[in-house]
């Protein structure tokens, strides 16, 4: 969905709570399932997908004390808000990736800004920005498509319609592309 602008609505709702970033909680309980979620009183029920056996076939093997630690790193990592179970979340960040040979070969528009949530070795950090980086982001996105042909690619705003997010925890935005990262 766009909004007037032609930018993405994102629904995807973050907390932020002891310096970490939280999702409401989603998963598939089998392949072709719809995602759920859980309320804290389904939780208590059913700690779906916490299974010892199940998930983490390694822990046949751990003593006690490490079993407990897996457990207690994984409950760690949950929380509820107004009955919702919410979990850990990785920082969202703009990233310029390329498709193709140039010149609008490849997936798309050859070049193009998308949003991730995890970096990519393949990826050199200078094509990394943080969400408070909009405009740097959709620069570079305009440098490399120009570089490379991309003509269907641009302008990026009217084209591509990035996804813009909108921070009300600015210290929540805690990445730094330029640094986080060994390789370039």
């Amino acid at each position: 969905m766009n909004d007037d602008s032609g930018h993405a609505i994102v629904d995807t709702v973050y907390r932020w709570f002891m310096g970490n970033l939280y999702v409401r909680a989603k998963f598939q309980r089998a392949c072709r399932e719809p995602s759920e979620t859980q309320t804290a009183e389904q939780f208590a029920a059913d700690p779906y997908p916490f299974r010892l056996t199940e998930t983490d076939h390694r822990g046949e093997y751990d003593t006690q004390a490490e079993q407990v630690k897996r457990m207690r790193s994984w409950a760690n990592s949950i929380l509820f808000i107004d009955g919702e179970r919410w979990e850990v979340a990785s920082e969202p960040r703009y990233v310029v990736m390329t498709f193709g040979l140039g010149s609008n070969h490849g997936l798309g528009f050859g070049t193009s800004l998308e949003v991730d949530y995890h970096y990519n070795q393949n990826i050199g950090r200078s094509h990394y920005f943080r969400i408070d980086q909009y405009d740097a982001a959709v620069a570079e996105t305009t440098r490399v498509a120009t570089e490379r042909g991309d003509t269907k690619a641009l302008p990026v705003e009217a084209t591509q319609c990035p996804t813009r997010f909108e921070i009300l925890i600015p210290e929540s935005v805690k990445i730094n592309p330029r640094c986080d990262r060994a390789k370039d």
